[in-house]
């Protein structure tokens, strides 16, 4: 039986649509029923019900679908592997992450990246919005917190900081933050976030904690933004050093209390690399994932 038409039945089954098939392959739809038609001649069963507005697996479509799938990853990783010792690694990869660490982070290490494989096709979708990824079919993807699925994998490959930050200017023009009570008589810029909206924790260096309450005076539901806001004068905010860090070492941003440890929620802010459980990984995202983790 032909594997290229078992992998196709696959795709069909998981987009849940021979148009979307067809656009991830470049091929035109026709193409991809005549595949599904063949295969069910082959069977002498048919997989899917069709109509005009809906496309659902058959009794015996679903059975084949949940036994095909362990014997098709294991055969993938075998040419997967083979192909590796011989050839450049090649392949389309879906990567996503919000939008400002994608801006900030990621998007400046992807020359790198493509410097050492070439013929890896990236597809990033920037998104502020936890997106599924089995739905979705992405392959890896940048979170600021890990994730519990148990069908996903979740490993940090970033520790991250966060600061107060604002400008020399609006210091100088609003008077000196001195300790982190002063922050009720400034103007905080913060997220729509209730852990940022409501309470910010400082640590100091003998680990006590203070926690201070926060009334915002601009909310804004993205990070960039806000960065954008505080450069511009308009007031303080709680940004990571992934977001700001090139603007403190610049002088652009001043970190308003360097002695305290800051966050939102509970000191183990970071960036986690996660990417859907599967018996394997093609050697195109295993090399994607070992990038991240070394380009930090």
């Amino acid at each position: 039986m032909d594997l290229a038409k078992l992998s196709i039945f696959i795709q069909v089954v998981q987009k849940g649509s021979f148009a979307d098939t067809a656009r991830d392959n470049s091929v035109d739809p026709s193409k991809i029923s005549r595949i599904i038609s063949s295969l069910e001649d082959e069977l002498g069963y048919r997989l899917f019900h069709r109509t005009t507005r809906n496309l659902s697996l058959t009794e015996a479509g679903q059975l084949t679908f949940d036994r095909m799938q362990d014997p098709l990853d294991e055969i993938n990783a075998i040419a997967d592997m083979a192909r590796a010792s011989t050839e450049k690694l090649s392949g389309n990869l879906r990567l996503t992450t919000s939008v400002a660490l994608g801006e900030r982070w990621l998007v400046p290490k992807l020359g790198r990246f493509y410097e050492q494989y070439p013929d890896i096709k990236l597809e990033l979708i920037l998104d502020d919005r936890a997106i599924d990824l089995i739905e979705q079919r992405i392959d890896v993807a940048l979170r600021l917190a890990p994730q519990k699925q148990s069908d996903l994998i979740t490993t940090r490959i970033l520790n991250a900081k966060y600061h107060v930050v604002a400008t020399n200017d609006y210091i100088e023009k609003n008077g000196p933050l001195t300790s982190p009570s002063d922050l009720k008589d400034t103007t905080i810029i913060t997220f729509p976030f209730a852990d940022y909206r409501v309470q910010w924790k400082f640590k100091t260096p003998d680990d006590q904690i203070e926690q201070i309450a926060i009334q915002p005076h601009i909310v804004i539901s993205n990070a960039l933004a806000i960065r954008r806001t505080v450069l511009e004068g308009q007031g303080v905010a709680l940004l990571s050093d992934w977001l700001v860090g090139d603007d403190l070492t610049k002088g652009d941003l001043i970190n308003v209390f360097p002695q305290y440890q800051i966050s939102a929620e509970n000191f183990d802010d970071g960036v986690w690399l996660t990417y859907p459980s599967k018996r394997y990984l093609p050697s195109s995202t295993r090399a994607l994932i070992d990038f991240l983790k070394q380009n930090q």
